[in-house]
């Protein structure tokens, strides 16, 4: 399985986002406005959306996911960390690795990706090398605490998908689990090969091989992210109530539908930056091979932010 680079994203991989086959509505062109730009921006990754038309959709149809129940795997849970920690308990006695996926019952790509886990064929190799989660993200108000259990601050996409080998935490397939927030656009044969190799692959990012000008660009790259998660964080306390709202009264608030599109943009573009900056440290540990004179991305106030509807 290679590792799709933020260069290779297939123009169908920017027509969704957390729930998006649930999502209707006509292609549009994002508003780009928001994005400040530095030296070494996010212009690329607009370019090249924009020039597929970057169909963004936003009306989450629940009244048809509603009638969908295959993959409604996602239980709540009120102590997500002994959840999990059973779960990788379970794994470790098994010789298996923990496989967590973090969704939602009313996000198709996570339904989708339950279904493909468990119905055959993929379903026997599944249970035969992964112990499987299904962790509930609610209305975007749980899960974090699990994700953070294993050195993940923040899910960018539903469903995120973490394997883990259980008795040292480490996340194997760190650089690529973000792809899965298109788990409905993803076949049996690249979902197989997928899965297959993360059940034998080593964990190969080790930082003490890592000399001390890659390691303090991490450091740098981590500390931004954290600023991001703080951002995004807030989004998600504006949002969810308005998703359960939506998902439970069948109400759609009037602002949903243009913060939702904000959210989604921003989050995945972070997501898309952070592999990216993060792989350059690790298939090249030189400084000369980085683009360390760019600035990181810095973004104006979002509508969550400054008060907007």
């Amino acid at each position: 399985f290679k590792q799709k680079t933020a260069y290779e994203i297939r123009n169908c991989d920017w027509s969704s986002d957390v729930c998006s086959s649930d999502l209707r509505r006509p292609a549009r062109i994002c508003r780009i406005s928001r994005v400040s730009r530095g030296p070494e921006s996010f212009r690329w990754v607009l370019a090249c959306a924009l020039s597929v038309g970057l169909a963004w959709s936003w009306q989450t149809d629940l009244a048809a996911a509603a009638g969908d129940e295959a993959g409604r795997l996602f239980d709540s849970a009120s102590d997500e960390l002994g959840l999990v920690e059973s779960a990788r308990s379970r794994a470790e006695e098994s010789g298996r690795r923990l496989l967590l996926v973090a969704g939602a019952n009313w996000c198709h790509d996570s339904r989708a990706l339950a279904v493909r886990l468990t119905t055959p064929p993929l379903d026997g190799f599944i249970a035969k090398h992964y112990e499987v989660l299904f962790l509930d993200v609610g209305y975007l108000d749980h899960g974090m605490l699990a994700l953070r259990r294993f050195g993940t601050p923040i899910y960018y996409a539903t469903p995120t998908v973490l394997v883990i080998e259980p008795s040292s935490g480490v996340v194997i397939n760190e650089g690529n689990r973000h792809q899965w927030r298109n788990a409905s656009l993803i076949g049996l044969a690249e979902a197989s090969e997928y899965f297959e190799e993360m059940a034998v692959l080593e964990h190969r990012r080790d930082e003490s091989s890592l000399s001390a000008q890659a390691l303090q660009r991490l450091a740098e790259i981590d500390a931004w992210e954290l600023e991001m998660v703080a951002r995004l964080e807030l989004a998600y306390l504006r949002l969810g109530p308005m998703l359960r709202t939506l998902d439970e009264a069948g109400l759609r608030p009037p602002s949903f539908d243009a913060q939702w599109e904000e959210v989604a943009l921003f989050r995945t573009l972070v997501s898309l930056k952070l592999d990216a900056l993060r792989t350059q440290v690790w298939e090249a540990d030189d400084a000369a091979m980085w683009n360390t004179d760019a600035k990181f991305p810095v973004y104006a106030d979002f509508s969550w932010e400054s008060g907007g509807n």
